[in-house]
């Protein structure tokens, strides 16, 4: 839903049916996968236009900000901090090497010679920005970066015990309604924001931002359903 190419949303549903059926004797062909692939995909891009719509236009904004020269993208979020989306190509040099007493390395993506030996690629540092990564990449990591200030509003304004793993809150159970009540809040004052015109001014971009839905956000605050 971030955005993602096709191929990458065929291996992330294929490594899931390979998960699935683990334990299962049914091994799925190639075949297979593709059908349930294609029909994931499409069914995702009909049950939820508008959500391509806003992926394009974020992958617009990428491209556009490489466009103009800019080696990375940048917003702030609600809160004030500033955020800064870099994709460039790693630069490897490659070494070739064998394993002692005819041994061979484990879990290593290489290739092997008719010798025996194994030719790795070893990161030594970084080249080039990769435009097409900074567009297809900005949509989730815009996105995660306002699920992070969500979480910081809410933990900066809770009186009480509690511990973060990534989007989880850990409390006590009679201390929950009230965190749930606060990042109800905080999502409000975050979403409240005109985020994407201030992606598009801190980049220098000349570009109209997405168009809104008609959605009442004042019923964030008051909805059992949200962060339950």
């Amino acid at each position: 839903s971030y955005g993602a190419s096709f191929q990458s949303k065929n291996q992330y549903i294929s490594e899931e049916i390979n998960e699935a059926f683990k334990e299962n004797p049914y091994d799925p062909t190639l075949v297979d996968k593709r059908l349930v692939t294609d029909a994931a995909i499409e069914g995702q891009s009909t049950a939820f236009p508008k959500c391509d719509e806003l992926n394009d236009w974020f992958k617009s904004v990428g491209k556009a900000a490489m466009d103009q020269g800019l080696e990375y993208v940048s917003w702030y979020t609600p809160s004030g901090s500033l955020i800064r989306q870099e994709d460039r190509e790693p630069v490897t040099k490659k070494v070739t090497t064998h394993a002692m007493g005819g041994g061979g390395y484990r879990k290593l993506n290489s290739t092997k010679d008719e010798m025996g030996r194994i030719e790795l690629s070893v990161q030594v540092g970084w080249g080039d920005v990769k435009a097409n990564k900074a567009a297809t990449a900005l949509g989730a990591n815009f996105t995660h970066s306002l699920d992070a200030d969500v979480i910081q509003g809410a933990a900066n304004s809770f009186e009480g015990d509690f511990f973060l793993v990534h989007d989880c809150i850990y409390g006590l159970a009679t201390d929950m309604d009230d965190m749930c009540q606060n990042i109800r809040d905080s999502f409000h004052r975050v979403v409240s924001v005109d985020t994407l015109q201030n992606l598009i001014a801190t980049n220098g971009l000349e570009l109209e931002a997405a168009a809104k839905g008609d959605g009442d956000l004042s019923e964030c605050t008051e909805s059992n359903h949200m962060f339950s």
